[in-house]
């Protein structure tokens, strides 16, 4: 238990404040602004300051969260145990918790918000969850700042003790998904009439691979060895062929919202109909990420959609895949 608990913090203070004195931690700095960048039209950027985003660059307006050490933190694990750690350093500028920033939209857009309470308590649902499953009071984590091993749960007893239903039993096809499924059903009629009558467009996917990872690996030199410096177009040959393409070759990819050019690359994994490119690539205006600058690669994101429709309603899920796309050869520049 004691190899748990957090020691010295003195120590981690002066750490983080020399590192933020060295300005390796510039981005912690920033306040909540408004930036004389190219920007959308109504761009709002949301910078969890782990990495440099180029929302920055495309973001009238950037939300600044608390990085971890400068508010208070709960965690868990599969051992399982429960430690709550206030924060470590101050905040800079106007830095807000991430769901002071979620529910302070949420209020202005005139909807259900913890902030119209008198005394929020964004903790509420972790103290539930902790009293509920394990018997551990939050109150004490907090006054202890101790890790608290839980107890481990028994096979059998989570729909018992978790499932807050009157039934007891977890829906798994409430009423309010039947717009969602009559929409399903609409999106699927659409597309077998289309692939019937030989009109339907190649759906564009997306996908991940060893050298990327939700663009986090997109600064990391190693991560472009062995010619990874381009984010191809992954293609079945059939389809290839049918549009009398070729593998390497250059194309341009072009949705109802943008267009890319990239290069093929031959994938006998792929469904015919389907090709597929990863996200994370496309850092052409970050100059301040010098080895995802030199090698941008192509950012499929430009193909998706924006503003009304671009969402599925239940969810708030962006589309972010099976996007309708052209594939042509690209045409030379000049």
């Amino acid at each position: 238990r004691r190899a748990l608990q957090t020691v010295q913090p003195k120590r981690i203070r002066r750490f983080v404040r020399r590192k933020i004195a060295r300005g390796r931690c510039q981005d912690q700095q920033d306040g909540v602004t408004s930036a004389n960048r190219p920007a959308l039209d109504h761009g709002v950027g949301r910078d969890d300051s782990s990495r440099v985003l180029n929302r920055r660059v495309v973001s009238q307006h950037l939300l600044t969260e608390q990085i971890p050490m400068q508010g208070p933190g709960n965690g868990t694990s599969a051992q399982p145990f429960a430690q709550y750690t206030p924060a470590v350093v101050t905040p800079k500028a106007e830095r807000r918790p991430e769901w002071w920033i979620a529910h302070r939209l949420l209020h202005e857009m005139d909807l259900p918000s913890i902030l119209d309470d008198e005394q929020p308590d964004p903790w509420a649902k972790w103290r539930h969850m902790l009293e509920r499953g394990s018997g551990v009071s939050l109150d004490h984590l907090q006054q202890t700042g101790l890790a608290e091993v839980l107890p481990s749960p028994a096979p059998g007893e989570f729909f018992d003790r978790q499932v807050h239903t009157d039934d007891g039993r977890v829906d798994c096809c409430p009423a309010s998904f039947a717009e969602a499924l009559d929409r399903c059903r609409q999106l699927f009629d659409e597309e077998s009439d289309q692939l019937a009558s030989g009109t339907s467009r190649l759906r564009l996917i997306h996908r991940r691979d060893a050298w990327m990872h939700n663009s986090w690996f997109s600064n990391v030199s190693r991560m472009k060895r062995g010619g990874r410096t381009t984010n191809p177009l992954g293609m079945h040959p059939d389809d290839a062929v049918e549009r009398g393409l070729s593998d390497g070759e250059l194309v341009s990819i072009t949705s109802d919202h943008g267009s890319v050019d990239a290069v093929i690359e031959y994938d006998l994994e792929l469904m015919p109909g389907v090709v597929s490119m990863v996200h994370g690539w496309g850092h052409t205006a970050s100059p301040r990420m010098r080895v995802a600058h030199h090698s941008p690669g192509t950012n499929p994101n430009i193909l998706l959609p924006v503003g009304a429709g671009s969402f599925e309603p239940l969810s708030s899920q962006a589309h972010m895949t099976g996007v309708a796309v052209d594939v042509r050869r690209a045409q030379p520049v000049g």
